[in-house]
């Protein structure tokens, strides 16, 4: 049988029922057992878990069971917290195994504990100096805790050692986007998507970079290829409200910094939104984000949309206008991607 143990205060309290988490109680020792009892069933191996003292010692009667490859497939199968905590298991007895810290320093920032997962993956490094992928996942980690300049050292050390490989490029490229320097982030963007097509990440970096460095045509299309690549998730949603900016044009304002015609379309879409019941307001504002999802040209009049439950076509100003309504009604604040803020403000104080 091959043994792993660690200090006690080291096993992860949250993987067990809230009313068993106190050391003290007879629940939690049942509560234990329980737990490996299910990670050894799923596992595939039998084991025994003793505590004593304030050591917890958990073995595995299976001389070919490897922990590190058992640990990787909990995460894949997004059990994150499980897979950490086997991890830690293992490093009792691996505590130098360079893919034993990559992955467990990966975790424990999923899980939301940067400064860990700083410190195992600087022991990683510290092994191995150019190991690529400890390089960008410490560049994560150290960013996700705002340590921007040290997280781009990180970066900038990858994509020297690696390339070829998307996953440095897109990192830096996105580093130097967050810092605000759009014009260098480009290329390495550029290069992720040539080296890695299908990742809409890269895609939505790539337009963003585009945008904030004013190449509205490359924005565009990269962005829609983001939109493209991720049909329901949250890249979808950004590049979505991207799109709408971009559709927005060059949108006129007065002195006071109003469009009138935006005004107008505001003010009538509050009150055709509070005149319906809040389901029915909500299922028209979906409706109208459905109409938008492939962006509103609002300066452009002429186009005219239409939308089950109102008679008449609709200018995309229109449509707009209810789309933004819509979803301050249902949560004050939620951005919309269109540039109605002042005048929804104006709107909403002139209606009451």
């Amino acid at each position: 049988m091959e043994q792993f143990v660690i200090p006690l205060n080291r096993f992860d309290l949250g993987l067990l029922p809230e009313a068993a988490r106190d050391m003290a109680s007879p629940s939690f020792r049942e509560a234990l057992d329980e737990y490996f009892s299910r990670r050894f069933r799923e596992m595939g191996v039998n084991g025994v878990v003793q505590l004593t003292g304030d050591t917890l010692a958990v073995g595995w009667v299976a001389p070919d069971f490897d922990a590190v490859t058992a640990a990787i497939a909990l995460c894949q199968r997004g059990q994150v917290r499980d897979g950490v905590q086997l991890l830690e298991l293992a490093r009792s007895r691996q505590p130098d195994s360079p893919d034993l810290l990559l992955n467990l320093g990966i975790g424990l920032n999923e899980l939301g504990e940067g400064q860990r997962a700083v410190a195992v993956l600087e022991h990683l490094l510290d092994l191995e100096p150019d190991r690529v992928r400890g390089l960008v996942a410490l560049g994560v980690a150290l960013g996700r805790l705002g340590e921007d300049d040290a997280a781009l050292d990180r970066f900038t050390r990858a994509v020297t050692l690696a390339p070829t490989d998307p996953w440095t490029q897109s990192n830096l490229g996105g580093m130097l986007l967050r810092v605000g320097r759009p014009a260098e982030a480009r290329p390495h963007l550029e290069a992720a998507v040539q080296l890695a097509p299908e990742d809409p990440r890269g895609w939505l970096l790539l337009g963003e970079s585009c945008l904030e460095s004013g190449d509205e045509a490359a924005a565009r299309t990269a962005l829609g290829r983001a939109r493209a690549q991720d049909p329901h998730g949250v890249v979808r949603d950004r590049a979505e409200a991207l799109l709408n900016r971009l559709a927005s044009g060059r949108f006129p304002r007065n002195l006071e910094g109003i469009n009138p015609e935006a005004l107008a379309a505001m003010t009538w879409a509050l009150g055709h939104l509070r005149s319906l019941s809040p389901a029915d307001a909500w299922n028209l504002t979906l409706k109208a984000a459905l109409l938008g999802q492939h962006g509103l040209r609002l300066t452009d009049p002429a186009k005219a949309h239409r939308l089950d439950g109102i008679p008449g076509p609709l200018t995309a100003l229109q449509v707009a206008c209810l789309i933004h309504a819509g979803l301050q009604i249902a949560a004050a604040g939620t951005p919309s991607g269109f540039p109605l803020e002042q005048e929804h403000q104006l709107a909403s104080a002139t209606r009451g």
